[in-house]
């Protein structure tokens, strides 16, 4: 074979093994396939960025949200800490690890990582969070990263709940409704609540403010308990 042939067939090989993408070219193809509901796939791009830049937040972080849309909440758990790993008080990896033991029913670990999250750094009351300037093709930014802490303080309240704690589900849920935050939502768990502490009273107020606003999981439980 001549010589120059077989520099011509090494350098093809080279430019056919080599990848040009970048960690936030994958990222973008990814999301595209996250919208239209291929999760699975879109976690092959994501691994690939992740390879890339294995500090990639955005990456870890909607990698473990699809794991979490096809049912691996474990695995979202394992995304959500290397994020931790090296940004300790990202309050949505905290907020996210918290959902996933929500998931898997460990609600008491899931009102740990609730808390941890409502006291972090990304926690802001709704008149805190300001949109920040983000440059074209910077996905990275710590302004990602801030949650409401009313959105925050609901979770934490339905987990409660979940795990019998009625007395601190009543005080995150009213603290909720002060935001106007899911208040159809918020006032059917506070009837829950006042239910699990045998207050039928107080617990019919609350599923008839839910009810008129049109919460349909209100209205069947009134019927079922309310007198009016």
């Amino acid at each position: 074979m001549p010589k120059n042939l077989i520099y011509i067939l090494s350098i093809s090989l080279l430019f056919i093994s080599c990848d040009f993408k970048t960690a936030e070219e994958y990222y973008d193809l990814a999301y595209e396939l996250e919208e239209q509901g291929k999760f699975k796939e879109a976690i092959e791009l994501l691994d690939k960025a992740i390879e890339k830049k294995p500090e990639f937040r955005p990456g870890l972080l909607q990698r473990g949200y699809c794991k979490i849309q096809i049912e691996n909440d474990l695995g979202a758990i394992r995304d959500f800490k290397k994020i931790l790993s090296f940004d300790k008080d990202n309050t949505l990896a905290l907020y996210n690890i918290g959902v996933c033991h929500y998931n898997l029913k460990n609600y008491e670990k899931s009102i740990q990582s609730f808390t941890l999250a409502l006291n972090s750094k990304g926690s802001k009351p709704n008149s805190q969070i300001q949109v920040e300037l983000v440059l074209p093709g910077e996905v990275d930014n710590d302004s990602n990263y801030t949650l409401y802490d009313n959105e925050i303080r609901f979770d934490r309240g339905s987990a409660y709940f979940k795990n019998s704690d009625f007395d601190n589900a009543i005080s995150d849920l009213k603290k909720v409704l002060e935001t106007n935050y899911k208040s159809a939502e918020s006032n059917f768990w506070l009837a829950e609540s006042y239910l699990g502490l045998k207050d039928t009273a107080m617990a019919c107020e609350k599923l008839k403010k839910s009810a008129e606003l049109g919460f349909s999981d209100s209205m069947e439980l009134r019927g079922k308990i309310c007198l009016n």
